[in-house]
């Protein structure tokens, strides 16, 4: 099969679509255009990318923009091998929303450059691709899509936005942290805490990791641990500890108690009976 194609869409995002390509062997690509912002980086292999009659060339670790309705091809590997990118589809109520949180304008995405390297910025798209497939937590969700969506505005096209300063002496934090305190187990949304702390959400991330250490989503993920490593000193059940700490399933709830205990759940549990 010449193109295969894994996507996920996520409604916490105005339906973003995020889509993983792998191109194989020397297909003929169909010419199309979307209604949609969007921009990719290429993960593996070389290729080449159509615009209307001119084709680009690209290596690994490429950041490829597209306007709506410009017309290109898909990618197509470089000597009939393999090619692998990864691509976001931002919908024009996406990009909206985004900026009026910040108490920007709306405007239109204008990308005048087609290719570009830089790796701080595929790092962060890779990263952000990576986390938007493998997480359902909605704080974490918004916030490093917020991240990444204000980076490529600012870097990446003519729509710069300015954002707000990062606070010195940032009193509303302990309104956000006892409300992630009292609400840790449950789906907490990056708007919720911009209207109790009547700040932007870029505001909040930027103030929050230089005040705090760490973004908002991961407070709270280490809150739902430590609330687990109660529970499961008390034999509360591993099924019912994620459950009752918010996990949407145990796999999710492994990963980060692992991540941030370097154990398991059941290394835990058998530890404390030695």
């Amino acid at each position: 099969m010449p193109i295969q194609a894994e996507i996920k869409i996520l409604p916490a995002l105005n339906n973003l679509e995020v889509t993983r390509v792998n191109s194989f062997g020397d297909c003929s690509q169909a010419k199309h255009y979307h209604d949609q912002v969007s921009f990719a980086v290429v993960t593996n292999g070389a290729g080449k990318f159509r615009f209307k009659h001119s084709y680009y060339s690209v290596q690994p670790r490429a950041i490829i923009k597209i306007n709506p309705g410009e017309v290109h091809s898909s990618g197509k590997a470089k000597d009939q091998k393999h090619l692998e990118y990864r691509v976001f589809y931002l919908s024009d109520s996406l990009v909206t929303d985004v900026l009026r949180s910040e108490g920007q304008e709306s405007r239109g995405i204008d990308f005048t450059e087609k290719i570009s390297y830089n790796n701080f910025f595929y790092d962060k798209c890779l990263n952000t691709h990576v986390g938007l497939n493998n997480e359902t937590d909605t704080l974490y969700i918004e916030s490093v899509f917020t991240e990444l969506l204000l980076l490529l505005l600012n870097k990446h096209s003519q729509a710069k936005v300015v954002l707000p300063t990062i606070d010195k002496k940032p009193s509303y934090l302990s309104t956000i942290i006892d409300y992630l305190h009292t609400y840790y187990n449950e789906s907490v949304s990056l708007k919720q805490l911009s209207e109790i702390s009547k700040r932007s959400p870029s505001q909040i991330l930027r103030t929050f990791q230089k005040h705090v250490g760490v973004a908002p989503h991961a407070y709270q993920l280490n809150l739902k641990v430590i609330k687990a490593k109660e529970l499961l000193l008390h034999d509360v059940s591993i099924s019912q500890t994620a459950l009752e700490v918010g996990f949407v399933d145990q796999s999710h709830f492994h990963k980060h108690f692992k991540r941030i205990t370097h154990v398991t759940p059941g290394r835990f549990i058998t530890s404390q009976k030695r």
